[in-house]
């Protein structure tokens, strides 16, 4: 984003949301962790915002258990957010389960494996990432997203973009996080360090907000919309 001067503002405003980990409501998740009534607050907090975002994204770990009933809990609170949101999958979430509660968007795609997918619609290029591997808590990025998204990146390849992504692909200093992490960053790095249109990675997973740059671009990982992850940089 970049202010011209007072009142003036070029670019876009952007929320970023992560690692709701919604239950149903009533359901704590942890036994203590009201999910879905921080969401709650948290979206009321960003309509209420002056100027409003442009958009909201929303990179991952959407319900605690994958659960349907929780899917459409998170559709129902999503529901009261004034700007247009933009949502991928974590390791927490289930495909199937998740296109099925948001059908009606059109962003997603219907056929394809993975729910990745371009937005081109804002002076920002939104490139959607997903990187779960079923059944794992740790992400990847196998041969045919990456030869996908270098697809994606090779068209009007002059706009800046910003990609989402749940699993950050640089190493954290957590290190119980970082074993989960991105398996295969250093392909992901290939690609990030030929396209200098990237101007920001947006990630979740780590429930913490953490800034670096990373083969060129800048990458921000979200806090949490609920609980957060201790600062625990000693290695045992």
């Amino acid at each position: 984003t970049k202010h011209k001067g007072k009142g003036e503002f070029q670019g876009m405003l952007i929320a970023h949301f992560s690692d709701m980990h919604v239950t149903v409501d009533g359901e704590f998740a942890f036994e203590e962790v009201d999910t879905a009534g921080a969401l709650e607050r948290c979206i009321q907090h960003v309509n209420a915002l002056d100027p409003a975002p442009d958009v909201v994204v929303i990179t991952g770990d959407l319900t605690f258990n994958g659960d349907i009933q929780e899917y459409a809990t998170l559709r129902a609170h999503l529901s009261i957010l004034d700007a247009p949101y933009f949502l991928i999958p974590g390791n927490h979430d289930r495909r199937d389960r998740l296109r099925a509660a948001f059908a009606d968007l059109a962003y997603l795609p219907i056929k394809s494996e993975f729910i990745h997918y371009v937005v081109d619609d804002y002076p920002l290029r939104l490139i959607a990432l997903d990187t779960v591997h079923p059944g794992r808590v740790g992400g990847v990025l196998c041969e045919d997203r990456l030869e996908w998204l270098e697809h994606k990146l090779s068209i009007n390849n002059d706009k800046p973009t910003i990609i989402l992504m749940h699993h950050p692909p640089f190493k954290t200093g957590i290190e119980y996080m970082d074993r989960t992490g991105l398996a295969n960053a250093s392909s992901f790095a290939n690609i990030v360090s030929k396209n200098n249109q990237i101007r920001l990675i947006l990630c979740g997973h780590v429930h913490r907000p953490i800034q670096t740059n990373w083969s060129g671009a800048a990458v921000m990982t979200a806090p949490a919309t609920a609980h957060q992850i201790s600062l625990e940089l000693r290695s045992d």
